[in-house]
């Protein structure tokens, strides 16, 4: 027998004995004939809640011969090769799948639970996560899709700046074609054959859209839900010895993106020259622990003049949470700044993927010793940062970066800067953060796995108006989790009621994007896959909880005697 109490055990057992002890003292003290059978009939009431509190199940072992599950894409001669080799096992076909000669179909994806942990081999695309099986098992992927069979998208999209959305199409020549509720956006011709793709637009407006992905060869059409949150405005402040265009044009575009910018430029060995946008004038001549809390990242650029009292200050504040950027100067290298290690590279360019483009700018003859998460594509870390307590210290080792906009190509000057000031900026501290866990695609009727991290003692979280129960995590504080089924397709929001933080998913009906979902199982389960014990015979540990109804028998029983001994 085991149990699955609805709350803590300890606290099951602490209110029972308690309850137990104070009604049979009551007992006791009323002056009532049947003391022993009335004692009685209190314990079997208590026992009854306390049953029902630990919901027991009964266990019982089984035989049983192994199963094959059939799903979607399984190819006939392999299933036929099993059967002859495993005569006594067991077939049963998914839903999505087509029919097979003597086998059970399921009627819900969900029956394959049923049989979880009796599955030997799996065919074709493969199960999901939630349904594949603990123990063992062989998997014969099936054929190839057709259609896109791979489609990858940013995390998260900000409005006005460049999406980049790449992906794989296995099947006849085709032309595809990205349309947002406004129109076409852009489109890619791709040749026979699996080759992959990219596509890209910028969005304008914040908030939830349903764009769509055609491929005209095959008139086949997917819906592409797009999410756009608004950037976040940072305040930055600038430190530079002298001007130069590379900050003039960062300045520019930092005020133009809606950021708060203070830039102070060293006139003489104590004047400065003090520019403000987006944000009121403050006195810049002293870096103090109170400036540099108004801000979210500082970019030191070209500052040879930087005193050890300066760096010391901001050193402190970057372990507070602020950010800090530095914008090397060729001879800064022998002493560089804020620890970094820098060695010679021969080379002062650099090629730099970008937006799916190659392009070559200057770089500063370095290359950067310590390993750090690097945040521009190329052969060398160019940019990168180190963590330095709740902060960030970067570098930026690119040069005149500002001829991307002078060519006119805005795009790939914000997406040289923007990836690498969000990294580096202040981290913003929120109440409660949730996250979906599934893979795109979500499907209706699948579960639906979420995340929380709230600093709440007792959370809450709401799906379409019901409160989902939450479970925390027993080794980490203030993590939790939960899951749930949709039963219809489009937009849902989980929201936590305390602080009305919101995270948007979609969900698709389960005829939609099933190219990506065939690839991403196949995989899945190809990675998955273990040997399993060739056993003619398995044995299968039943578990059956036993019903409420029977405690609820034996309270109203223990009750009801209670209730009608006085008055005999």
């Amino acid at each position: 027998m085991q149990v699955e109490p609805l709350i803590p055990l300890w606290i099951i057992v602490t209110v029972s004995i308690a309850f137990t002890l104070l009604f049979g003292w009551l007992e006791w003290k009323r002056n009532t004939k049947l003391l022993w059978m009335r004692l009685v009939a209190v314990a079997l009431m208590m026992l009854s809640v306390l049953l029902y509190l630990l919901q027991p199940a009964l266990q019982r072992e089984r035989t049983t011969s192994g199963v094959v599950v059939l799903t979607k894409n399984y190819r006939a001669a392999q299933a036929d090769s099993v059967r002859a080799k495993n005569p006594d096992f067991r077939f049963i076909v998914m839903p999505d799948a087509a029919a097979y000669l003597n086998t059970q179909p399921l009627t819900s994806a969900n029956g394959v639970l049923d049989f979880k942990d009796q599955i030997k081999i799996i065919a074709g695309d493969g199960l999901p996560t939630w349904a594949l099986p603990d123990s063992g098992f062989s998997f014969l992927k099936g054929t190839k899709p057709d259609g896109i069979v791979n489609l990858n998208k940013p995390e998260k999209i900000y409005a006005n700046r460049k999406v980049n959305l790449t992906g794989v199409w296995n099947g006849a020549a085709t032309t595809l074609v990205l349309e947002s509720p406004g129109g076409i956006v852009d489109s890619v011709k791709v040749a026979a054959g699996t080759n992959s793709f990219a596509l890209s637009f910028t969005p304008q407006q914040t908030g939830t859209f349903l764009f769509s992905l055609k491929a005209l060869a095959t008139n086949a059409e997917e819906v592409l839900p797009i999410e756009v949150f608004p950037t976040r405005p940072l305040q930055v402040l600038m430190l530079q010895s002298y001007p130069s265009a590379e900050t003039r044009y960062l300045k520019s575009f930092l005020i133009e993106q809606g950021h708060g910018v203070a830039m102070r430029t060293q006139v003489s060995k104590t004047n400065y020259r003090t520019e403000f946008g987006n944000r009121s004038s403050i006195n810049l001549n002293r870096i103090t622990d109170e400036l540099l809390n108004e801000f979210d990242l500082v970019i030191v650029a070209n500052e040879t003049a930087l005193t050890k009292t300066d760096q010391v200050v901001l050193e402190t504040a970057t372990r507070a949470g602020l950010g800090l950027l530095w914008l090397p100067a060729a001879e800064e290298l022998q002493k560089p700044l804020f620890s970094f290690e820098l060695s010679n590279f021969a080379d002062d360019t650099a090629h730099v993927r970008v937006n799916n483009k190659t392009i070559v700018l200057p770089a500063v003859a370095a290359r950067i010793k310590t390993d750090v998460p690097s945040l521009a594509n190329a052969r060398r870390a160019l940019s990168g940062y180190n963590f330095s307590g709740a902060g960030k210290i970067g570098v930026q080792l690119l040069q005149e970066t500002y001829t991307q906009l002078t060519i006119g190509e805005p795009e790939m000057y914000s997406s040289l800067w923007s990836p690498l000031l969000e990294a580096l900026a202040r981290p913003t501290s929120v109440a409660t953060k949730i996250k979906v866990k599934n893979d795109f695609p979500i499907y209706v009727q699948e579960p639906i796995e979420i995340e929380m991290i709230s600093n709440q003692s007792l959370p809450e979280l709401v799906v379409d108006s019901v409160a989902l129960p939450l479970r925390e995590n027993v080794v980490i504080d203030n993590y939790w989790t939960t899951s749930f089924w949709a039963a219809q397709s489009g937009w849902h929001a989980v929201i936590s009621p305390a602080d009305s933080t919101i995270t948007n998913f979609y969900v698709f009906n389960s005829d939609q994007w099933q190219g990506v979902r065939s690839s991403a199982l196949q995989n899945l389960n190809r990675a998955n896959e273990s040997a399993y014990a060739n056993e003619s015979e398995t044995t299968v540990v039943e578990t059956k909880r036993i019903s409420s109804f029977w405690f609820f028998v034996l309270f109203l029983l223990s009750a009801g005697f209670l209730w009608l001994v006085p008055k005999l």
